[in-house]
């Protein structure tokens, strides 16, 4: 038996993220890699990539624990950050999803019921 031609339409699902996420992702992995590359030919790090001044600093351990919580605070905030951008996304992709199948649900009404 042969499908009825209103399935023909279906288009095929895809699971690939936006070109924009991309893009913004692409965007801030070189500038994060332009940064490094500025601070390693400013000589700012040693031969095992560590920064100089901050190892000078943290000599002194009060010091050394204010640094550990401040790279806490802000690996915590990097991680909420994209959280909300992943879900801020998410819901935008799932708006333009509820979209488009309403919109295939109503071509499908259409040729079904309305083209003989």
């Amino acid at each position: 038996m042969k499908a009825p031609p209103c399935f023909k339409i279906l288009p095929r699902s895809s699971n690939y993220p936006s070109p924009e996420v991309i893009e913004a992702q692409t965007f801030r992995v070189t500038e994060g890699l332009r940064g490094v590359e500025g601070e390693v030919q400013s000589e700012e790090w040693d031969s095992l990539g560590r920064n100089k001044q901050r190892m000078e600093e943290e000599k002194n351990v009060k010091i050394k624990f204010e640094h550990r919580m401040d790279t806490l605070k802000e690996t915590g905030s990097i991680d909420i950050g994209a959280d909300q951008s992943a879900r801020a996304s998410a819901e935008g992709e799932a708006d333009k999803a509820r979209t488009r199948v309403q919109d295939m649900y109503y071509k499908v009404c259409d040729i079904c019921f309305f083209e003989v």
